[in-house]
């Protein structure tokens, strides 16, 4: 009897014990360490800010000097989709001794963006997930105090999330437990109740580049909750050439947590978390660890219009700064093209000046020499007095033509005007006009086997459809593809400078390139297989202060 009686009563108190704990968890999503390397996993709304196909794999193993102290393992994977969307899903399993839960979740995303600097995201999950009750485990598994809890119970989940970016600054809030369920339940799916309010996240960071290879990344979390006391956590990353990352953690109430990782390749990235909890309670319960995954499966996503990596932490990513040292080499070769250019054009005025030195009479002096000389034969009179007139140049056109009536033949020698081409060629200043209509040289320019359209930039802005053009052989042509264009030089420094100017205003992906069909520079800040894209790209743009005039180019092979 009074074995039975002790037994219940344990029972009972183990029971106490699982509905406290497992109440608030019912209340309480996640937590995880290592949540700066992938913030899905906390908020919907940065589903595709990788900008790549990004998948992440977790494990978290709490209190391990605990049996059956809980063990969480964590999978995730989202990519941005064509017109800001994005899309991103997540499943996990989590064990607590007895109590074994599955869930799993499809998200939704959109991205606004305000300008090339300004952007919203927004996220949105919905899913479901399964408790299951391990009764066996218990001392007396047939005990009537369990007749009425259900092995198994499904529930409904969800969550949603809004973030701002600017640069590399980003803050957002998130309510990650739309929806509560009760983990201990009579009914095999717990009833729908919307709990939005009784969880609040809100998550600020800042990512500040010391140097190229040397970067820290502070993170400040706010949690809100109706049943648990609210808490307060702090991190802080220091990016060490970009391949080594280590920091530390404090989270209210919960201790310290140590932080290292490394990354290769800018494609995979490896984290390990050390918690060492509440030192008041660190011997009993024992450390935590986490180990955290992310690989970007693939090339970005030219369609991305705004990303912000973990996994790619330079201050210009990859991609970036090989375009960047493109455009430098481009810059060198046409510096050195330009030079010789000058050099040639030097040695044409040379070699015309020394011709024009040698049809120039022996000398000037002659008509001073000869006018005295009043006593020659008539017969030469003509060719001593006219000839020294006719080698001295007129200054106006009536003594050009009075001379040509006295001698019939008047040859008018004058030295050529070399002008300076760079002078033709002014940078157009992108905040006021995006391109300057073209002179008639301009239209003149080109090939006509690669391409019949020699509309200026003026007109083709005007027209609202794009140029097409085969792809000629210049060493700085465009590759084949569709370009929104922003700017057309004659001279590749200009066209450059211009380049970098954008880039100054967020145009990233912006590229200068040359145009044999047309015999100029272009600066391009959007590149796609096809047309669809690049139209919205200029309709978006063209929004933009001072950029209203972009169009767009085809480029065939």
């Amino acid at each position: 009897m009074n074995n039975l009686l002790f037994r219940r009563i344990k029972v009972l108190f183990f029971l106490l014990f699982l509905v406290a704990s497992f109440a608030g968890l019912s209340q309480q999503p996640l937590v995880y360490n290592q949540f700066f390397m992938n913030p899905y996993v906390y908020n919907p709304a940065y589903a595709g800010v990788e900008g790549h196909s990004v998948l992440f794999l977790m494990y978290k193993n709490q209190y391990s000097n605990i049996d059956g102290a809980p063990k969480t393992y964590h999978a995730n994977f989202h990519v941005p989709l064509k017109g800001g969307l994005a899309f991103g899903a997540s499943a996990y399993n989590e064990s607590h001794g007895v109590l074994n839960t599955v869930s799993g979740k499809v998200t939704g995303g959109y991205l606004l963006s305000i300008d090339r600097e300004h952007f919203i995201r927004f996220g949105l999950s919905i899913g479901a997930g399964n408790n299951s009750i391990n009764v066996s485990e218990f001392d007396s598994p047939n005990d009537p105090a369990f007749t009425d809890i259900v092995n198994n119970s499904s529930f409904l989940v969800g969550d949603f999330g809004l973030t701002y970016h600017f640069n590399h600054f980003n803050v957002g809030f998130a309510m990650p437990s739309l929806f509560g369920y009760q983990v201990f339940t009579e009914n095999s799916f717990s009833p729908i109740t919307i709990k939005a309010h009784e969880n609040v996240l809100l998550k600020m960071n800042y990512r500040g580049h010391i140097t190229d290879n040397l970067a820290f990344e502070p993170h400040i979390i706010y949690r809100y909750n109706k049943v648990l006391p609210d808490q307060y956590e702090g991190t802080l990353i220091v990016h060490l050439a970009h391949i080594i990352w280590l920091g530390g953690t404090y989270r209210q109430d919960a201790g310290v947590i140590g932080l290292l990782g490394a990354k290769i390749k800018e494609s995979l990235a490896v984290g390990v978390a050390y918690e060492v909890g509440n030192f008041n309670y660190t011997n009993q319960l024992g450390p935590s660890y986490e180990v955290h995954v992310g690989y970007h499966i693939g090339a970005k996503k030219d369609h991305a219009e705004h990303v912000s990596s973990f996994i790619k932490s330079h201050r210009l990513s990859a991609e970036e700064r090989a375009e960047k040292a493109e455009l430098e080499r481009q810059r060198r070769l046409q510096a050195l093209e330009d030079a010789r250019n000058q050099q040639s054009q030097s040695d044409e005025l040379t070699i015309l000046q020394t011709a024009d030195e040698t049809q120039k009479p022996p000398t000037t002096t002659q008509p001073t020499t000869t006018e005295p000389e009043t006593t020659e034969p008539a017969t030469t009179e003509p060719v001593e007095t006219k000839e020294p007139v006719a080698n001295t140049t007129p200054t106006t056109d009536t003594q050009t033509t009075n001379q040509n009536q006295g001698t019939g033949q008047q040859t008018d020698i004058r030295e050529p005007q070399i002008e300076d081409p760079r002078t033709q060629d002014p940078i157009r200043d992108q905040v006021t006009q995006t391109t300057a209509p073209p002179n008639q040289a301009e239209i003149e320019r080109g090939d006509p086997e690669l391409t019949q359209d020699f509309r200026t930039p003026s007109e083709l802005a005007k027209s609202d459809q794009h140029m097409e053009v085969r792809r000629g052989g210049h060493m700085l042509e465009l590759p084949a593809g569709t370009y929104v264009v922003a700017g057309v030089f004659e001279f590749f420094e200009n066209a450059e400078e211009f380049s970098d100017r954008l880039f100054n205003r967020g145009f990233h992906d912006v590229k200068v390139g040359y145009l044999t069909a047309r015999g100029y520079y272009y600066v391009v800040i959007f590149q796609s297989n096809n047309l669809t894209p690049a139209n919205t790209e200029k309709q978006r743009v063209r929004r933009m202060s001072g950029l209203s005039d972009v169009w767009v180019l085809k480029v065939n092979e």
